[in-house]
This record gives structure tokens, sequence and C-alpha cells, in this order.
């Protein structure tokens, strides 16, 4: 078996998890970093519609999961309100998630 050095794979592993929230903020979920960023400059937490919440799948990576601990440290809020505040705030910038090819 030949090995190739050549190639350099990136490897970034991804985190799953579950919470609850509105079906209106899922198209947003790609881009929940930028949310995350603006949370932790500007600490203002806009509260998310609480009905028709389901249990939605989210994409984390360790930079995001680490973000994500650190405002839940800190803010006293649950994960599930720091995701959705951080999905608010991704609708409400000017970062477009990227469009879905089926």
């Amino acid at each position: 078996m030949e090995v190739c050095k050549n190639r350099v794979r990136e490897r970034t592993d991804f985190i799953y998890r579950v919470y609850r929230l509105a079906p209106e903020l899922k198209p947003y979920i790609p881009i929940i970093g930028v949310g995350l960023t603006l949370l932790l400059s500007t600490w203002e937490f806009p509260q998310a519609p609480r009905e028709d919440a389901k249990n939605t799948k989210v994409r984390l990576s360790p930079e995001e999961l680490g973000q994500l601990g650190y405002l839940v440290r800190h803010s006293r809020k649950s994960a599930t309100e720091v995701v959705a505040a951080a999905l608010l705030r991704a609708r409400a910038s000017n970062v477009r998630p990227p469009r879905r090819v089926d």
C-alpha cells in the first residue's frame, strides 16, 4: 500500500447537538458561528419564540462549541437559549447562509 504524502486532508470534527428551536431558525444553522461571534461582542440575547419549537440537530465545530460553552457559563442562560439567540443574531446579520442544492 502506497502512502501519498502530497495530499493533506483537512479534518474538522463536527459535533452534533440537539436543541429545541423554532422552525424558522433552521436555515441559519450553517452560519451559527456568525451569531455566536456577535453575541460575544455585544452580550445582547434576543428572545426566541418558544411556540412550535422542535428538536433540531445543530452541527457545531470545536471552535463554535467553545464559544457556546463560554457564553453558557458566563451569561447564566441555557445552551438552547444561547443557540436560539445566536441564530436570531445570524438571521439579522448581513451574512447569508449558503443555498442548498437539491
